[in-house]
C-alpha cells in the first residue's frame, strides 16, 4: 500500500502534502524550461541485433526484397535489422563508436512492386520506369547532455522542498526541523551536490539550489545530467536535414555506394548518384537553433550539440519515371512516396541526367523478350489506352505450381520499365484481391477491419474490380482452407 505523505510530520512542523515523484516528465536540457513530452521516443541509429520475421507465404517478394535474404534463407523469411537504439545502449555506442555500429552489415527493406502499384493508383500518373538508387546523405556524429528524469529518494525528495519552500538553509536548521541525525541531514546534502542539485557552504548562502536543483524540484523528479549520442543526416545535394521518418528502425542507410553481393541476388543493381559537395559549415548549429528541431529527429531535450564526426552514408530509394509528372521518390519510410527526395529530385539535375543516361529501350520488345522467356503458359503484350503496359495471361498461368494469385495484377521489371501482369478473368481478378486482403490481416499497420478494407480500395482500383467486403474475405478464407486468417479477420472485427 503506498505511502500517504501528508499523514506524516517530521519534528514539529508539517509540510504541505505533495508526493515523491510517481511519474517521469520527458527529458530537459540543461538550462532549459520543460520542454513538451515528444511524440516518439528519442531515436538513434544503431544495428543491435538481428530478427528474424516470418512472413506469410502470399506477401509480396521480389529482387529488391530478396536483399534482405540471406543466401540460405527459406521462401517467406525476411532477415531484418533492428536498428533501434535506446539510452540503455549508449553506453556500447560510447565503447565502439557509433560511426562504427553503422557500419555493420545490415538490410535493405525496400519493396519496389509496392511502390508501383502506390504509383500506378495515383490519378493521371503512368509510371513508365524504376530505377533503384543510393541516394547520397552526410551522418553526423553528435553528442549533447541531457537531463534524465529519475525517481527520488525520500529524504532527498524531502530536504529540496525545505529547501525551496521552506526557506532552511543551514544543516542543523534541517536536521533540526526533520529531527534527524546532522550527520545523516549532511550525508543526504553532500550526495545532492555531487549531483550538481544543490551547493553547501559555510557563508551566508548556507544550503542553495543550483538550477538544476529547482528544475528538480518544480518537476518533482530528480534530474540526472547524462551524455547522449546520436546520429544527424543531411541530404547531399542541397544539404537540408533529413526529416523524422527516416530514422525509423526498419530504414538502412549503407556506409558505402557498395551493396554487398550476398544482399544483391537476381538482376537488381543500385545505381549510385554522386555529390562531391561537403556539409555545408553551420548546418549542425543551424539544425539545433530552429524552433521545428524535433520534426528532424533533434529532440527539445537536448542541450547543447557538440559535433563529433562526419562521415558518408547511402539511402537505398526507388527513383519512378513518369509520363508527365516527373520522377516519385518512394523509400522505406512507407509503402506511399515521400516528398521529400522527390522536392529534391525538383530542384537538380542529377537524378534526371542519371535517368536520361540510361538506354531508353522499346518497351513492346522488352516484354515480348520477357514473355518469352514465361515459363507458365503462352501470353500477349498489350498498352491500355492509358499508356500502361500490360503482359496478357491465361487463367491457367496462376494457381498451385505457377504464379502465386497475388501476383495478379502486380508489377514486373525488365530493364527497368514496367508492365503489369494481366488476365481478363474477372472471377480471377477478383480471388486475387480476397488473396491480397488475407495476407495484408499480417502487417502490422492494419489493427481493424475498417483499416484492412481501406487498405485494398487502391489494390482493387488497380485490378478494375470492386472492392472486397469482409464477408467476401470470410468467404475467400474457407474457400482456400485458411482457418488461422479467418481468426484473424475476427481479431480485427473485435478490434
Amino acid at each position: 500500500m503506498p505511502t500517504d505523505f501528508s499523514t506524516i510530520q517530521f519534528g514539529h512542523r508539517r509540510l504541505p502534502a505533495r508526493s515523491a515523484a510517481t511519474h517521469r516528465p520527458p527529458l530537459q536540457p540543461p538550462g532549459g524550461t520543460p520542454a513538451p513530452a515528444p511524440a516518439d521516443p528519442l531515436r538513434v541509429r544503431h544495428t543491435a541485433e538481428v530478427v528474424t520475421r516470418v512472413s506469410d507465404p502470399r506477401t509480396q517478394l521480389d529482387l529488391a526484397e530478396a536483399l534482405t535474404l540471406g543466401p540460405q534463407a527459406a521462401p517467406g523469411r525476411h532477415l531484418v535489422l533492428d536498428l533501434t537504439l535506446d539510452r540503455r545502449h549508449l553506453a556500447d555506442a560510447a565503447t565502439v563508436g557509433l560511426g562504427e555500429l553503422l557500419t555493420r552489415a545490415r538490410a535493405i527493406d525496400l519493396t519496389s512492386r509496392r511502390a508501383l502499384e502506390n504509383a500506378a493508383t495515383i490519378p493521371d500518373v503512368r509510371p513508365l520506369r524504376l530505377f533503384p538508387v543510393l541516394w547520397p546523405l552526410w551522418q553526423v556524429e553528435i553528442s549533447a547532455s541531457v537531463h534524465d528524469p529519475q525517481a527520488c529518494e525520500v529524504l532527498d525528495h524531502f530536504l529540496v522542498r525545505a529547501v525551496a519552500e521552506g526557506r532552511l538553509r543551514t544543516v542543523d536548521e534541517l536536521a533540526a526541523f526533520f529531527s534527524l541525525p546532522a550527520t545523516l541531514v549532511r550525508l543526504c546534502l553532500d550526495c545532492l551536490a555531487a549531483i550538481g542539485h544543490l551547493t553547501v557552504s559555510d557563508g551566508p548562502t548556507g544550503v542553495a539550489l543550483t538550477p538544476l536543483g529547482l528544475e528538480s524540484w518544480r518537476a518533482g523528479v530528480r534530474y540526472v545530467t547524462k551524455e547522449s549520442r546520436q546520429l544527424l543526416m543531411f541530404e547531399r545535394f542541397t544539404g537540408r536535414p533529413f526529416p523524422r521518418a527516416y530514422y525509423d528502425g526498419k530504414i538502412a542507410v549503407l556506409p558505402t555506394p557498395r551493396v554487398p553481393e550476398d544482399r544483391t541476388p537476381g538482376y537488381t543493381r543500385f545505381r549510385h548518384l554522386f555529390d562531391g559537395t561537403p556539409l555545408r559549415p553551420g548546418a549542425v548549429a543551424e539544425l539545433a537553433a530552429r524552433p521545428d528541431r524535433a520534426e528532424f529527429n533533434v529532440p527539445a531535450a537536448l542541450g547543447p550539440i557538440q559535433e563529433l564526426g562526419t562521415t558518408e552514408g547511402y539511402l537505398p530509394c526507388y527513383l519512378i519515371e513518369t509520363a508527365a509528372h516527373g520522377l516519385l521518390a518512394y523509400t522505406a519510410v512507407s509503402d506511399d512516396r515521400h516528398p521529400f527526395l522527390a522536392g529534391v529530385c525538383r530542384e537538380i539535375d542529377s537524378a534526371r541526367m542519371l535517368i536520361e543516361a540510361e538506354e531508353p529501350g522499346v518497351p513492346l520488345g522488352i516484354w515480348t523478350a520477357w514473355l518469352a522467356r514465361f515459363a507458365h503458359g503462352p501470353g500477349t503484350v498489350r498498352q491500355t489506352a492509358a499508356g500502361l503496359w500490360r503482359v496478357v495471361l491465361p487463367r491457367s498461368s496462376f494457381g498451385e505450381g505457377r504464379l502465386r494469385l497475388y501476383r495478379l495484377g502486380s508489377f514486373e521489371l525488365s530493364k527497368n520499365h514496367i508492365a503489369q501482369l494481366w488476365c481478363e478473368d474477372a472471377d480471377l481478378r477478383r480471388a486475387a484481391i480476397r488473396d491480397r486482403g488475407l495476407a495484408m490481416t499480417s502487417r502490422r499497420d492494419i489493427t481493424t477491419i475498417a483499416g484492412l478494407l481501406a487498405a485494398l480500395v487502391p489494390a482493387a482500383r488497380t485490378l478494375e474490380v470492386p472492392p472486397p467486403t469482409l464477408a467476401d474475405l470470410r468467404d475467400h478464407a474457407r474457400a482456400t482452407n485458411a482457418p488461422h486468417l479467418l481468426g484473424r479477420l475476427d481479431l480485427l472485427a473485435g478490434a
